[in-house]
């Protein structure tokens, strides 16, 4: 049976990514079906580019890159050597790139993004911001959480990733933070945090060489799994007023 969906505002409108709470924009946000806040839209100029989504359900079998898989997560991707798949400190820090490294980087990021764009029906839309930030938006169709944004940020040293969960919980604080440290566990390559406003976000980074088409896929592959997985639990703690079922 198909899971009910908790809708995320600004899924009507294919390629708007998420405001981070607190960056103005004016007016009520926008709310769930059960009232909670989550990804209002941000104001601001990108080169957008959409699609429409296929009616027909999910494969689970599929990745964030629509290619078929073992019966598994697609974080399962993800896995690294014993001892290093989980972020326990400080990473190294990565070499410098040079203008010509990002511009070149650039391009394979946008083109590795027009290929998704144009081949998996679970993307919604891929959004670049305009002017000198190297920043790139995907949103995809899910399940449990109807939309996810994932933010790709392109610095000197970092390919830093990120997505916007949910707004601070209403209720049982303290249950709902430690639920959230205990699912970190788990996690390769991201973990969740507390932004502005104290909404929830999920993110990680990659030193900017270690960038490819096959790192790319396992980010945004990962992000948005772990999402699917945790979103409703934590849902029904932080908000459990709201959340029946």
């Amino acid at each position: 049976m198909r899971p009910t969906l908790v809708r995320v505002p600004g899924a009507g409108r294919a390629g708007s990514p998420p405001r981070r709470p607190g960056s103005g924009g004016g007016g009520d946000p926008a709310r769930s079906s059960v009232g909670v806040p989550s990804e209002p839209p941000i104001r601001t100029t990108v080169n957008r580019t959409t699609r429409n989504l296929s009616k027909s359900k999910h494969d689970p079998s599929i990745s964030a890159a629509g290619r078929a898989r073992p019966a598994r997560p697609v974080a399962s991707r993800a896995a690294a050597p014993a001892g290093t798949g989980r972020i326990v400190g400080p990473m190294p820090t990565p070499p410098i790139a040079t203008d010509d490294d990002l511009a070149g980087l650039a391009a394979r990021i946008d083109a590795h993004l027009d290929r998704e764009l144009a081949e998996n029906p679970m993307i919604l839309a891929v959004d670049r911001a305009e002017g000198d930030l190297r920043r790139w938006f995907v949103r995809l169709a899910g399940e449990e959480k109807a939309t996810t944004t994932i933010w790709l940020t392109l610095a000197q040293r970092t390919l830093h990733y990120e997505t916007y969960v949910m707004p601070a919980p209403e209720e049982n604080q303290a249950e709902f933070h430690e639920h959230l440290l205990r699912r970190n566990r788990s996690f390769n390559g991201a973990a969740f945090s507390i932004g502005e406003e104290d909404a929830i976000f999920l993110e990680g980074r990659l030193p900017w060489d270690a960038v490819t088409d096959d790192e790319l896929d396992r980010v945004i592959g990962s992000l948005w799994t772990y999402v699917e997985r945790c979103f409703r639990p934590a849902l029904r703690i932080g908000f459990a007023s709201r959340v029946a079922g």
